[in-house]
């Protein structure tokens, strides 16, 4: 007897459907069109990539330019772009490795913090305006951010949790 394959996962005691989803990526998609016409990004050389890669770098100063493109997924030509970018806006600094001098260590400058707190919270006010009456798709967006970032970081084992 063939079984049939269901498309909801239970979650917070909520049956969450494939139109669930459909709908929460569709708001993800929204915020991203949004995010890029925010003021925070449109009056500066940032947009939501760069955004990103300061993000990354904040939260881990030690990754390199390299290991911030495979996060991101994007390609090394483009990190090297991004670098080149805000280095240029005085966002970042590059400074060569003093363990190996093929690498170059990136830092965020004072004016890229301030930068990158101000984009941070139009990025938060914007998030709650795309997602403003969708609660479920926050339950869903919440649910898968967590899980591929466990996958990315290598802490989901088959059969884990």
């Amino acid at each position: 007897m063939a079984t049939q394959s269901k498309t909801t996962v239970k979650k917070d005691a909520k049956d969450v459907g494939i139109a669930d989803i459909g709908e929460a990526l569709a708001a993800v998609s929204r915020l991203m069109a949004v995010l890029g016409e925010q003021p925070a990004f449109a009056s500066s050389e940032l947009g939501v990539t760069e955004w990103l890669f300061l993000r990354a770098l904040k939260e881990d100063p030690m990754l390199r330019g390299g290991a911030i493109a495979q996060r991101l997924g994007v390609t090394a030509q483009r990190s090297t772009q991004i670098v080149t970018g805000l280095r240029k806006a005085g966002l970042i600094s590059v400074a060569q490795s003093a363990e190996d001098s093929r690498k170059k260590d990136l830092g965020i400058t004072d004016k890229g913090k301030t930068r990158l707190a101000a984009i941070d919270q139009a990025v938060v006010e914007a998030f709650a305006t795309a997602i403003k009456s969708r609660p479920l798709a926050v339950i869903v967006v919440k649910n898968f951010a967590r899980n591929v970032a466990k996958e990315i970081s290598g802490k989901n084992t088959p059969g884990g949790k």
